[in-house]
């Protein structure tokens, strides 16, 4: 019976201490970062374009994310706009990445060719094991250069989705229930962005 008693004492300990983690070159603990899962393609494209003005959506191209890879491009349009569902914010290096942010974002054009490419790169080094720090450093290391440009004028972001949940200034992510563009900037500090809700 004592034996009994102890085995699952000691089970019930290697349960709460089972979780591993690594130590990394910097001291701090190595957590890998929460796994997507794939959305339907199907509610993943309509999600995406639903950030577009009604007149752009058709001729918008599309890309759908595939966690282990990156986003894939799923139809290639005819207009310039691009549309993505963005499952990983870059930006924030002090917070771990989640899997529960979704927010869908259509770039013009130059935004197209520039910001979205932030969005693509930080998809593909998620993929890739990298945890919100290590992204955000490999991704502001490439923007400015040649390969990988700031925008060349001001540009639109169309944030038009029924329902969003991204970061702000909470610590938490919030579901936002509102309309918004993006202006996108180009300057001498490199790429800003300058919402304006509806």
């Amino acid at each position: 019976m004592k034996f009994s008693k102890h085995i699952a004492i000691l089970g019930m300990l290697a349960s709460f201490t089972c979780v591993a983690q690594t130590i990394k070159s910097d001291g701090s603990p190595d957590v890998s970062p929460p796994k997507l899962e794939r959305m339907p393609e199907s509610l993943e494209v309509r999600y995406a374009l639903s950030a577009a003005p009604p007149h752009l959506r058709a001729g918008a191209t599309t890309y759908v994310l595939d966690p282990s890879k990156g986003y894939l491009l799923n139809h290639r349009g005819t207009n310039g706009v691009s549309c993505i569902v963005v499952r990983s914010d870059w930006q924030w290096p002090d917070r771990p990445f989640r899997d529960d942010i979704a927010w869908p974002v259509c770039f013009d054009a130059e935004g197209s060719k520039t910001l979205l490419q932030d969005y693509i790169y930080t998809a593909e080094l998620r993929a890739r094991g990298m945890d919100a720090k290590e992204v955000h450093l490999e991704v502001t290391k490439k923007v400015g250069t040649k390969d990988y440009p700031n925008p060349a004028r001001t540009g639109v972001a169309y944030m038009i989705a029924p329902v969003m949940r991204g970061w702000t200034a909470r610590p938490e992510p919030v579901d936002h229930e509102y309309a918004s563009l993006y202006v996108l900037c180009s300057g001498r500090h490199g790429r800003r962005h300058r919402r304006q809700a509806f």
